[in-house]
């Protein structure tokens, strides 16, 4: 009876314990705890059980299982049955009468247009900003105001710069670039320069990536740059060998992060083309700037839109995957950063191997 009543004691004792030691830091992570399971892990398991579905959210009698259907549509078919009325209409030689696939080509069209533009515009938000924080680690004079200015358009919303971004680019006398120039370029007609308008607004925008690279910079041991100046280091030098590997790790952050952010990107294009101008020739293939958020945004908001929640959700998914796989090679390349006992087992064994 006694041992009982001592185990029920202790038994207290370490649950009076453990809740001092980590009831206070439980009591604050229930409320993310709790947005996080309404706000991310719910709509991330309904988001995958209706990419299953034919799932009609106006009609709930409309809704049945499909399978993979929904992935398979716009991964794999590039040409559809047209179907009026639940009925297959026939060419005269007897064949069904076929037509392209617009979510085959509006995914893969709109990855593609991502893609690329992640190709550009990912070294230069990342070599812009590395060279301005090389010059304001210098310190020249009114440095601080040039390090506020850098990372200033960072806090502003894309719809507001965007919005004037569109003023400053807007077609016709009436634009400010234009007007400036005495020119009439229609800056939003034509891919490339519509393009290049978006590339000038994301860029606007890199002062996160500088704030990283600069804080990086001022640990950089300094002993390296005068060793290397005595050797005789020219300036390229130094950044070669001293600099860039010194922030190895800040610049593999900033250069997954961003192409994280633009795999995402949307809003430039929402604000400033609209998605386009349309591809003139194809006529099935998405605007000629829509990025693949863009598209999926279109079937979100377009005809037919609560009848193709499933195939939505479906794009939505791999899109997840795809970034999920980069920020899996992410955690591979930055391993080595996080802790271990690697280095202290090499320690060891060189440690051994010379007392023996």
């Amino acid at each position: 009876m006694y041992k009982v009543k001592s185990n029920g004691i202790h038994n207290k004792e370490k649950v009076s314990h453990y809740f001092k030691k980590y009831g206070i830091a439980l009591l604050f992570l229930i409320p993310f705890f709790t947005f996080f399971v309404i706000f991310f892990i719910y709509p991330l398991i309904n988001g995958i059980t209706m990419s299953f579905y034919h799932y009609n959210m106006v009609d709930p009698s409309d809704t049945y299982f499909v399978g993979f259907k929904n992935y398979f549509d716009f991964l794999f078919v590039k040409e559809k049955p047209i179907i009026i009325e639940g009925e297959p209409i026939y060419n005269v030689d007897g064949t069904i009468m076929t037509e392209k696939n617009p979510s085959f080509y509006g995914f893969w069209y709109g990855l593609l247009y991502t893609v690329l533009y992640c190709l550009v515009i990912v070294p230069v938000s990342i070599i812009l900003p590395f060279f301005l924080a090389l010059g304001i680690k210098k310190k020249p004079y009114g440095f601080k105001i040039f390090r506020s200015l850098i990372y200033l358009p960072s806090i502003f919303a894309v719809s507001s710069t965007g919005a004037a971004f569109a003023f400053l680019f807007q077609n016709g006398e009436n634009g400010f670039i234009n007007h400036l120039f005495g020119i009439n370029y229609q800056w939003f007609n034509n891919r490339f320069s519509a393009w290049f308008v978006i590339f000038l607004l994301c860029l606007y925008n890199i002062g996160g990536n500088f704030v990283i690279i600069a804080a990086g910079l001022e640990n950089v041991n300094k002993s390296l740059y005068e060793a290397a100046e005595v050797d005789g280091s020219t300036t390229w030098d130094k950044i070669r060998y001293v600099t860039i590997p010194g922030i190895k790790y800040q610049l593999i952050i900033c250069t997954f992060n961003t192409i994280i952010g633009y795999m995402n990107v949307y809003g430039q294009m929402r604000v400033l083309t609209g998605g386009g101008p349309a591809d003139p020739q194809h006529s099935e293939r998405p605007g000629l700037t829509h990025s693949i958020v863009y598209v999926i945004q279109d079937k979100l908001t377009g005809a037919g839109k609560f009848s193709t929640a499933g195939s939505i959700s479906a794009m939505c998914i791999i899109l997840g995957i795809i970034i999920g796989l980069i920020t899996t090679v992410q955690l591979i390349v930055t391993r080595d950063k996080k802790g271990g006992d690697k280095y202290e087992k090499k320690f060891i064994q060189y440690f051994q191997g010379n007392s023996l």
